[in-house]
């Protein structure tokens, strides 16, 4: 690292050389001084960056030179002496580049829109009436948007490079922020922002103000993915449905990091759990745990010879159709697992799977299964299933292989107590559908060969309008329909086919196939050499499982499997029975410790705060509180518990702030016709939460008298929903007994 001084005439207004060495001179004296005050506050402040850069030798030769303003620019000679600003006012100018940003942007936020409740949930009740407010307090406003300018702050700000530092302080001195993501992609500018940048002011000024910061230097891709949504989850969710994006400078690097921002930022605000879910998945555990159902052990494995076995993993999409003849003729010589409607595609086809797996917590799964008359079928199969599966699904079978779902609380409740339970294996990412519990059973069992069939996301585009096999009875003969709703596709959504061409797909089938590819990246580091799949459906390309046509694979040498010793193996060793009755979960729930926690927040909830950013504040205090008891190991399930409520709550709130011009008027129209449904739903969460382990989906009306919760000041609960049915006629499928076909 050196400086340089700039070459100057002797002019009118112009200093002489003289003067600019002596300026030099003077810069590099600031710059080491800078140096060693910015490495002491990184000490004290941020000790991990301080160890990164206490030795750090920069990749790239950089050197300091200055105007006449005694800015401190930096220039690259290895590369033609580049500048990195190519200004002489590389402060002023960020400040024009950043007064802009704050004039013009537009505060929108993103947030979701009331729904239809067809299960009786609080969840529900209370969003929809905040929704409402919100809509009416927003609709109610001179205008519809606000710039940060306009409104003096930002709820959540992500700056994308950083530079030498000048945008960190050009921002702070603007605008109130709430949480700030600092991203320099590239760590020899860092370490240069070291020399130029008051860092001991601005991480002293962040320190004092409370806001939620996070520094991320150096890391791309996954990684950056993977530091985002650990700050989101400690801090809140809620912060990242609102984001103002400042890019300070372009470079490849910056482009990837922007990319990710635009095109999957949002993920880590969707598809949040929230306490009903969580009642029932608690309660279905424990149904299913009570009633001697097996699950999976954490520290038992199959043996080399079954993970060897080559595994049909099996979907119901209309590609499925294709590989019929492929999977008749070879099923006795793979492992098959049918993913949820895929099962009565593949009895209707002659082809016997060994697994059925189900992901839905919703009692209808339980009709498709009653649906197929063959008995002896259904008992050769294992049900593989997360632990928040239906009492009624889990019922149906004689064997079980179920997981625990780390992302609910009921997983950790059990991994609370290693005196009482031995440890559960979790699976990862088995949602947002069937399929995604099917692709993650490959690495949960630990297979080394798998094929995907009927993975389509979505359908070809111009091949037709159905959405399953055409061997499906559940969508053909018993008339349920897979149009419209989550089955809505269309080539405004579509992907890039397996195949070559275009799928048509939607929201859901994109997320769906976001976490297949997630779970296959994921699991890269865990293979042996000899791992291999292959994606044989005629559907969307999934990254990290190859194309193959199944006309294309040579099975003529396999050997046919004793499946029966496999599924053995499972039932009697990898799986467990788990001795625990009623009064033993309840006493593991314990609802004394979670009607301690809601009253913790409600505290927090007791005096209104002065300003928006005060109620900002005040938003992710009990955020970072929910993530100190999902961090412990003997409170994870109560954090689970209280987290989707709490950001969905906040997130209509944050969006209401923000699109309310004075600040005062803001945080009053909030906490007056907002904040009081959060406390609801919390006061109701203490009586439902004690009615467990017995609240299961379809039986819980019962508790609350065929209502949605309590009355509350004025407010009646709405009358709960009927028991929900999938199929709206009876249906008598003529196939009584299956038969194995091979031609």
């Amino acid at each position: 690292m050196s400086d340089k001084g700039e070459k100057g005439a002797s002019a009118e207004g112009r200093m002489t050389d003289a003067e600019l060495a002596a300026l030099q001179a003077q810069l590099g004296q600031d710059l080491q001084a800078r140096f060693g005050a910015s490495m002491e506050a990184f000490k004290k402040y941020l000790p991990d960056v301080y160890e990164s850069f206490k030795d750090y030798r920069p990749k790239k030769a950089l050197q300091f030179f200055c105007a006449e303003n005694g800015e401190p620019n930096l220039m690259f000679p290895d590369e033609g002496g580049r500048m990195f600003y190519d200004t002489n006012e590389p402060a002023e100018e960020t400040g024009r580049q950043v007064q802009e940003l704050l004039d013009s942007e537009r505060l929108l936020g993103t947030v979701g829109v009331r729904q239809y409740d067809p299960y009786g949930q609080i969840t529900i009740r209370y969003a929809n009436l905040m929704l409402k407010a919100s809509e009416d307090i927003i609709n109610s406003q001179p205008k519809l948007v606000y710039s940060p300018s306009e409104l003096g702050g930002v709820p959540n700000l992500i700056v994308l490079g950083i530079g030498l530092g000048y945008p960190l302080s050009e921002i702070l001195s603007r605008i109130e922020v709430g949480s700030l993501i600092a991203i320099e992609p590239d760590p020899d500018v860092f370490y240069a922002s070291l020399y130029a940048c008051d860092w001991t002011g601005i991480l002293g000024f962040i320190e004092k103000s409370g806001m939620g910061f996070k520094l991320i230097v150096g890391r791309s891709g996954d990684e950056l993915e993977v530091l985002l949504k650990e700050f989101y989850m400690t801090h809140g969710e809620f912060l990242s449905c609102f984001k103002v994006t400042y890019v300070h400078y372009a470079s490849p690097e910056i482009k990837e990091s922007a990319d990710y921002v635009v095109n999957k930022f949002n993920a880590i605000h969707e598809a949040m759990g929230f306490f009903d879910d969580h009642l029932f998945g608690v309660s279905h555990g424990f149904k299913s745990m009570i009633a001697g159902k097996h699950f999976v052990l954490r520290d038992a494995k199959l043996p080399e010879k079954y993970r060897r076995w080559p595994l049909f993993v099996v979907a119901n999409g209309p590609s499925l159709d294709h590989d019929i003849p492929f999977l008749r003729r070879n099923q006795d010589k793979a492992v098959i697992i049918a993913c949820g409607t895929a099962l009565d595609t593949l009895y209707h086809a002659g082809i016997k799977p060994d697994f059925y797996a189900a992901t839905e917590r919703t009692p209808e799964i339980s009709e498709t299964i009653d649906a197929i008359p063959d008995q002896e079928f259904k008992d050769s199969l294992t049900l593989i299933a997360g632990d928040v599966i239906h009492p009624k699904t889990s019922s149906r079978f004689k064997r079980t292989a179920i997981f625990g779902k780390p992302d609910e609380p009921f997983f950790w409740f059990c991994a609370g107590r290693p005196d009482l339970f031995p440890r559960l294996r979790p699976i990862d990412v088995m949602n947002p559908l069937v399929g995604n519990l099917g692709v993650a059973s490959i690495f949960a069992f630990g297979f080394t060969e798998a094929y995907l069939f009927g993975f389509d996301c979505g359908r070809k585009i111009k091949l037709g309008s159905a959405m399953h096999s055409k061997y499906s009875s559940i969508y053909g003969e018993a008339g349920v329909s897979d149009q419209g709703a989550n089955y809505a596709v269309s080539d405004r959504n579509a992907v890039e086919g397996n195949f070559g061409g275009l799928v048509e797909s939607n929201d859901l089938f994109r997320r769906s196939l976001q976490f297949i590819e997630l779970v296959l990246r994921e699991h890269r580091f865990f293979r042996d050499d000899k791992f291999r799949i292959r994606n044989c459906s005629d559907g969307a390309r999934i990254e990290g499982a190859p194309p193959a046509h199944s006309e294309d694979l040579d099975f003529r040498r396999r050997t046919v499997l004793d499946k029966a010793a496999l599924s053995d193996f499972i039932e009697n060793t990898l799986t467990v029975r788990i001795p625990i009755d009623e009064d033993g979960a309840r006493r593991i729930l314990c609802p004394e410790i979670f009607n301690e926690i809601q009253d913790r927040i409600l505290l927090f909830l007791k005096t209104k705060p002065e300003s928006r950013m005060a109620l900002v504040s005040h938003m992710m205090r009990i955020s970072e509180y929910i993530a100190m008891l999902s961090d412990k190991l003997q409170t994870a399930g109560y954090g689970s518990f209280e987290s989707g409520n709490a950001q969905i709550a906040f997130m209509i709130m944050v969006l209401t702030l923000y699109h309310v011009e004075d600040d005062r008027r803001s945080v009053d129209l909030v906490w007056d016709r907002l904040v009081k449904y959060y406390r609801w739903f919390l006061e109701d969460s203490k009586k439902l939460f004690g009615f467990l382990p017995d609240y299961v989906l379809g039986e819980h009306y019962r508790f609350m008298d065929g209502k949605v919760g309590w009355p509350h000041e004025g407010s009646e609960p709405p009358k709960a929903p009927p028991y929900p049915h999938l199929f709206r006629t009876e249906f008598n499928d003529p196939m009584r007994r299956f038969k194995k076909r091979y031609e």
